[in-house]
């Protein structure tokens, strides 16, 4: 179990936002400016990698949102791994977080506009920022 008070999961936290933040600027510059940003050339291959990299993290961050405590309503913390993990797959996040990996990074393959729209999902993990502040 990780405790949502520790140190590591709110860096955690703020890694995942830098990803988040890295997603709403580019996945709208790659759908609707440049959609040959990660095909050709240094930089494509540079996108990708980031893209695939936060793809990876994306992943890691749903497995690590599953075994992550929380504060009830009375002010405890949950450390039960089944009510966690109920609380987590009920909840909006992890449809949204999971429908967002159906996107699955690729160079040069033409992704439908069906699995596109779930690719710019991922734009929504920046609301953690307000998680956060609060």
């Amino acid at each position: 179990m990780v405790s949502v008070n520790n140190p590591w999961k709110k860096r955690w936290d703020y890694s995942i936002i830098i990803a988040a933040i890295f997603s709403v600027v580019t996945i709208p510059i790659k759908y609707a400016i440049n959609p040959e940003l990660g095909e050709h050339g240094a930089g494509g291959f540079t996108y990708f990698a980031i893209d695939l990299f936060t793809y990876i993290m994306y992943w890691a961050d749903i497995f690590i949102s599953l075994r992550t405590t929380y504060i009830d309503s009375f002010g405890e913390e949950i450390r039960d791994g089944k009510q966690i993990c109920y609380r987590y797959i009920k909840s909006f996040n992890f449809w949204i977080d999971l429908l967002s990996l159906l996107n699955v990074p690729s160079r040069g393959v033409q992704t439908t506009k069906f699995l596109t729209f779930f690719g710019i999902l991922k734009v929504v993990r920046i609301t953690r920022l307000l998680k956060l502040i609060t």
